[in-house]
């Protein structure tokens, strides 16, 4: 399982542009837009896992027509105001982000050693796009993001004789998503039909002590997890998102970081 409870850390995390990053979410898609229906593969009291397939390409499709990270962007701005978060922000193009004292005694040195090795390669940090925000809007509004901030994890796959990409989603009503036995069993029986994985997505957040942002950087039982996807459904790269930027972690980096 992969546990989360300890995703944290910075301000600033990084990888060199000179645009200026903004503070909102592109705008939804308009309230026209059909909301796309997820297949439901398990639930268990809050813990959801489903799946939803949209067509190849698609940039204009919707899951829910709950604004949850929308309203998550808005409050953080009006929680640190709309100048610091702005800087909190660029923070994250940083180049070569050196991990602070004080994050790496409450994380460890280990997991510092991942965010500065995975910061110091450019290219790897991108703002969030739209297949990425719509999934953790998804959560978002379930759970506010910014109240009670949960975690999910998402495994993206293609098909492309049928013209189609599929969102595998689980999650629940905590800092850690849920095991997802049925829908890690399901992408296993799709890849015999057909089916490719892309990616795997989940979200990091911190505590306000930490001003909220979550780290760009996997933590060392996520590269464990990644280590195991690889060899299970053949994962060829691992992304986290934060709300406003996501890291790409390619699956030839998986043997380079820390893991328990």
């Amino acid at each position: 399982m992969i546990r989360f409870w300890y995703v944290v850390l910075l301000m600033c995390v990084a990888c060199t542009t000179e645009t200026k990053t903004k503070t909102s979410l592109n705008p939804k898609p308009e309230s026209t837009t059909p909301v796309v229906q997820p297949v439901i593969l398990a639930t268990d009291s809050n813990d959801i896992e489903q799946y939803w397939d949209i067509t190849l390409g698609d940039q204009d499709f919707a899951l829910t027509k709950k604004d949850g990270l929308e309203d998550f962007q808005d409050r953080l701005n009006d929680f640190f105001g709309e100048e610091r978060l702005q800087q909190l922000l660029d923070s994250q193009t940083i180049a070569g982000i050196k991990v602070s004292d004080r994050v790496r005694l409450a994380f460890g040195e280990k997991e510092a050693e991942n965010t500065e090795a995975l910061h110091a390669i450019d290219g790897l940090i991108h703002e969030i796009n739209h297949i990425e925000a719509e999934v953790l809007n998804y959560q978002a509004s379930r759970y506010s993001f910014f109240d009670n901030p949960t975690e999910f994890q998402a495994v993206i796959a293609k098909n492309d004789s049928l013209n189609l990409q599929r969102i595998y989603f689980g999650a629940g009503d905590k800092g850690w998503p849920p095991r997802c036995r049925t829908m890690f069993s399901k992408i296993q029986e799709d890849l015999l039909k057909g089916w490719k994985v892309q990616f795997h997505l989940h979200n990091h957040f911190n505590p306000d002590s930490l001003d909220k942002l979550g780290v760009l950087a996997p933590s060392m039982t996520d590269i464990q997890f990644y280590r195991a996807l690889k060899e299970s459904i053949s994962l060829p790269e691992a992304r986290v998102t934060n709300g406003f930027h996501t890291i790409k972690v390619d699956s030839s980096l998986f043997h380079q970081l820390n893991s328990w």
